[in-house]
Parts: structure tokens; sequence; C-alpha cells
């Protein structure tokens, strides 16, 4: 991985420096984040299953990073993906009259990111295997 790593003291840190927030969209993130974490230390100590260490401490670092990528987007928006998916989509059905026809690709990209946490928070939710949706 070519980015810094990432521990919760540094992520914790810069979170407190920038003011970003823990809404559900970054704790849905760091909830990967943490059952790749703990899917490292029951592989630690079960012989034989090194690359797939390195694969999880990898996909908990991609997810840490993309809990800061989120916080930090949605300071800048001024809108939580989660918490006001509604009112966002409620905005783009004002714009579009229907989503099937959004064009812009910013609001494609929100669009698209807000789906895409839903869908994580209710696999989550429903204990579906991080294995099956990374």
């Amino acid at each position: 991985m070519t980015t810094k790593q990432l521990n919760q003291q540094e992520l914790e840190k810069i979170f407190r420096e920038q003011k970003l927030h823990v809404t559900a969209a970054v704790n849905a993130y760091l909830d990967i984040a943490r059952q790749c974490a703990d899917r490292v230390r029951i592989l630690k100590k079960t012989p034989g299953f090194e690359k797939q260490v390195d694969k999880f401490e990898d996909l908990k670092q991609k997810f840490m990073w993309e809990a800061l990528k989120t916080a930090m987007v949605e300071k800048e928006q001024h809108w939580r993906f989660i918490e006001d998916a509604d009112y966002f989509k409620d905005r783009l059905r004002q714009k579009y009259n229907d989503l099937d026809f959004v064009t812009d690709l910013d609001d494609l990209r929100a669009l698209l990111e807000v789906t895409r946490l839903e869908n994580i928070q209710q696999f989550i939710k429903d204990n579906v295997a991080i294995e099956q949706f990374i």
C-alpha cells in the first residue's frame, strides 16, 4: 500500500484537528475496518494464513482512509451521506424529476456514494460477512 498507514490514535487526532464528525457513513467504514482488524487478529493466530493477514490489513487501512475521506467530504458539502440522504434525494428529484435522469457527474457520484453507504450499513446491520460485500 502506498499511502501512510493509519492507526486509531492517528485517525482520532486528525478528526479532532480537522473538526470532523463521526457520522453514520463514517461509522459504517470504521465498522468494516474493525471487522478487518478482528480478522487480522484471528488469522495471525492461525499458521499458513499470512496472505489473508496482509489482505485484511490492507482492507482495514483502505476503510480507515475511506472513513477519513468521507468525513472530509461531508464537512465540505455540509450534508451527511446517510443522515441527510432523503433530503439529498428529494433535492435531486426536484432538479431532475426522476433519479434515473441525473446527468451531473457530481450529483451522480454523491448518489452512488449514498446508495453504496446505505447498502454497507444494511450489510452491517444484517451481520453479513465482510468477505461478501468488499
